[in-house]
């Protein structure tokens, strides 16, 4: 008797829930991407996400699928580390003190534990996804004279997905290495040199679950980041200092020591709420001295205490780029394109045969400047003026 009580109380559960969810907007998650519930159908209501009338979901869609691509395509990341100050060369977050101030973050470094972190955000046109992975370090620090120092270090790699089936296909990567950028295609690929040479193949190593991942690499100290071996002498043998990242959706683990070879590093958007491209969007309307975290559009602020410069080095302050400040002079990338306009420095960059779009179907950065009303009439504070931002808002698919 208890029994078939219970199944009926389940029963009755599941067909409430269900009806429920039909007077609601729901989709189901088929295929690698979400679609509308087929009529006639049932469907298990813990398979259905529904959102009141009224909502407006497809953010929330759009950034679960986004999150699941950046994690399909993170890479395995070698850390080198030097033994006189590691701590220094760990990855974490931008706010890992608990704070958004950027101008205390070399203090802090020996005060909190450096849980490993890194940032992504995703662009799309109707032919590629553009993935950007930023790695922070609180310190990018020298042990020589006369060289320069600095708080805050922010570098990364943007993968160049290809969209086939499922998640896509990497063809290529653009990594950031202090103000020079470096392209590197998977073996095979078709796409070859553009205005600018390919510097290397991108290297795959399985990780822990037996997937195949790129591989990239950050220096010591300076922390420049290119594909895997060109950054640094480590290579993850027994006794060379050095740490071992892999990626996770979930955990965030803090290196056991300089030569710990399993780490895992979280994901976390850069454009998600309350975030770090939300933070820059909210500062902008601020004064100069209400801003914690930028000194400019798109430069962190720091400054030269707690032994940053010491003896016969320079401090350089104020002039740390997020990812929509990144650039490459050299190359004729303006500040700020790698983040905006992918589809541009990639068509610069290599030569890809067959379709390739420059119009974005979705692009949360110029969408966002667009929806905050800027134009080349109204622009974000310190906008460098190599960049026309007109000219970007308009390659917004209309």
């Amino acid at each position: 008797m208890k029994k078939s009580i219970a199944l009926f109380v389940i029963g009755h559960f599941l067909c409430v829930s269900f009806l429920n969810a039909q007077t609601k907007t729901c989709v189901i998650w088929v295929n690698d991407h979400w679609e509308r519930p087929k009529a006639n159908v049932q469907y298990h209501p813990d398979s259905l996400h529904c959102y009141e009338a009224g909502e407006s979901p497809a953010d929330e869609w759009q950034e679960k699928f986004y999150n699941d691509l950046a994690f399909q395509h993170a890479p395995i990341h070698y850390q080198d580390v030097d033994a006189s100050k590691p701590k220094s060369d760990y990855i974490t977050r931008i706010n890992y003190d608990g704070d958004w101030r950027s101008d205390n973050n070399w203090n802090n470094v020996n005060q909190y534990p450096l849980s490993a972190h890194a940032y992504y955000s995703v662009v799309e046109t109707s032919t590629h996804w553009f993935i950007i992975y930023a790695f922070f370090h609180p310190q990018d620090w020298d042990d020589r004279l006369l060289y320069d120092e600095h708080e805050n270090d922010l570098e990364g790699v943007l993968g160049v997905i290809k969209k086939t089936t499922g998640y896509g296909k990497l063809e290529a990567m653009i990594t950031v290495a202090h103000s020079d950028f470096y392209s590197y295609t998977r073996i095979n690929s078709e796409y070859k040199n553009g205005s600018e040479d390919v510097d290397g193949s991108i290297t795959y190593k399985n990780d822990l679950s037996n997937k195949s991942r790129p591989v990239i690499c950050q220096e010591a100290k300076g922390h420049g980041l290119k594909a895997y071996p060109y950054a640094s002498d480590f290579t993850g043998k027994e006794g060379e200092d050095g740490i071992i990242y892999y990626p996770s959706k979930t955990r965030a683990e803090v290196p056991s020591s300089s030569f710990d070879r399993n780490v895992n590093y979280k994901l976390v958007s850069l454009t998600a709420n309350e975030g770090f491209w939300k933070t820059q969007l909210v500062e902008d309307k601020k004064s100069s001295n209400q801003r914690i975290t930028f000194y400019s559009w798109g430069l962190m602020k720091s400054n030269s205490d707690g032994g940053c410069g010491d003896g016969s080095k320079g401090c350089d302050v104020n002039n740390v780029g997020a990812p929509w400040r990144w650039e490459d002079g050299d190359d004729g990338i303006f500040p700020g394109m790698l983040a905006l306009d992918p589809a541009a420095v990639v068509k610069k960059y290599f030569t890809i045969p067959g379709s390739f779009s420059l119009v974005y179907t979705n692009n949360i950065y110029l969408r966002d400047l667009r929806n905050k009303g800027y134009n080349n009439q109204n622009k974000p504070t310190g906008w460098p003026e190599e960049s026309n931002l007109e000219t970007l808002l308009h390659k917004l698919q209309q």
